[in-house]
């Protein structure tokens, strides 16, 4: 059972960082120019340098807009997905630089406006913000603290993004979600959660369509046997997009 294997498989060692100062809930300091506010379970990381502050998938709360400038003037802001407009209105910083993944080719790594930080583009729909000086890589909706991992581009660019962060000195993973991964060994908890719940993936579509059986009937089947976990939407668009992905021989060609 690909998700009950994967519920066995959760990271233990997390960064709790949502603090509560009255009604609102403020930034936790997770490095030594990083912040990172969590806003109704999304992480934004807020960046100071010299040349302003650099912000990260940014989340306003209510009654929280001026919070980001505390630390300075806003200078650029960076998603690591193609989901701004869900998240906050960029009219907020008209004057700030405002950096998408499909501003940049995928592999084409560049600096990023902040000095110590680079981009790092895995594709048109999902990029990488890291310092290799302290070590903290914002990785978007990649390797989230619970759940199964998002597979929309396919099981195999999951992967490829996994091996991509595995070639990382990182010590601070950042989600755009959850809690945050502190430490080696917490972070190499959270790849092979997510390795294995892909490869078990699609030995069981490999396995369904050497037996014939239709995409329908094993989504009927898994949304009736998980259909009391939280997660269940995903893992059948996961199935679906990975059924796609093995028909066209992208996968165990």
């Amino acid at each position: 059972m690909v998700l009950m294997q994967h519920s066995l498989l959760i990271a233990k060692s997390s960064l709790l960082i949502a603090r509560s100062e009255g009604s609102l809930v403020e930034p936790v300091q997770i490095a030594p120019e990083v912040w990172v506010l969590q806003v109704e379970g999304c992480n934004s990381g807020i960046i100071p340098g010299d040349g302003g502050v650099m912000l990260v998938d940014p989340a306003v709360q209510p009654g929280g807009s001026d919070l980001f400038e505390r630390y300075g003037e806003v200078r650029a802001v960076v998603f690591t997905g193609d989901y701004s407009s869900a998240i906050v209105d960029l009219t907020s910083w008209p004057s700030a630089s405002h950096l998408f993944p499909g501003d940049f080719a995928a592999g084409a790594d560049s600096s990023a406006p902040l000095v110590g930080w680079n981009l790092l583009p895995l594709s048109s729909r999902q990029l990488l913000v890291y310092s290799s000086a302290d070590r903290v890589l914002f990785c978007g909706d990649m390797l989230p603290d619970s759940g199964v991992p998002s597979l929309a581009e396919g099981s195999q660019p999951y992967l490829d993004a996994l091996a991509k962060v595995e070639s990382l000195e990182v010590k601070l993973l950042v989600p755009r979600s959850g809690e945050v991964a502190q430490g080696k060994r917490a972070i190499r908890e959270r790849i092979e959660k997510d390795k294995s719940y892909i490869y078990a993936l699609q030995r069981h579509i490999a396995t369904s369509l050497a037996a014939h059986v239709p995409m329908d009937r094993v989504l009927q089947v898994a949304g009736s046997v998980y259909e009391d976990y939280l997660f269940v939407a995903t893992h059948l668009r996961n199935v679906r997009s990975v059924w796609g992905e093995m028909l066209k021989g992208a996968v165990f060609g």
